[in-house]
């Protein structure tokens, strides 16, 4: 074996799995962002789901896919767990808080959109959806 080839073996062999299927995740969700026909990112992100279920993103984005298509509760289902793996991540919050005020659970949506708050105070599509939750528009 020639010194080269043992480089990289032994490269292979200190990069950790998880890492490496990060290093994939990124390059999905890079794809999907550049991605311009609506139909095939929606097949991306299906198929970037099953690849990275444990990615923040990838579960927002296949919410927020869900949701244009009229599954609230999968799209709910994606945003809580976006949330959950990513606590910092205010987007799913938003998700969360937009299908609960179209179901007309205020209550539900005014929580979700003060937690997405706490994390990005200025996003003011979300303040506006809040105060509307709140019946204050």
């Amino acid at each position: 074996m020639n010194r080269g080839m043992v480089c990289l073996v032994a490269v292979v062999l200190c990069v950790a799995p998880g890492q490496l299927r990060a290093a994939d995740c990124q390059k999905i969700l890079q794809d999907i962002k550049l991605e311009r026909h609506f139909f095939v990112k929606k097949e991306m992100i299906a198929k970037g789901i099953k690849q990275c279920p444990d990615s923040s993103m990838m579960n927002f984005k296949y919410g927020f896919s869900l949701e244009r298509f009229n599954d609230n509760p999968g799209a709910l289902s994606h945003y809580k767990r976006a949330a959950k793996l990513n606590r910092k991540f205010a987007a799913p919050y938003f998700g969360m808080g937009d299908i609960y005020l179209a179901q007309g659970k205020k209550s539900e949506a005014v929580t979700a959109y003060t937690k997405g708050l706490k994390i990005d105070p200025l996003n003011t599509r979300a303040i506006r959806s809040l105060l509307e939750a709140k019946g204050e528009l």
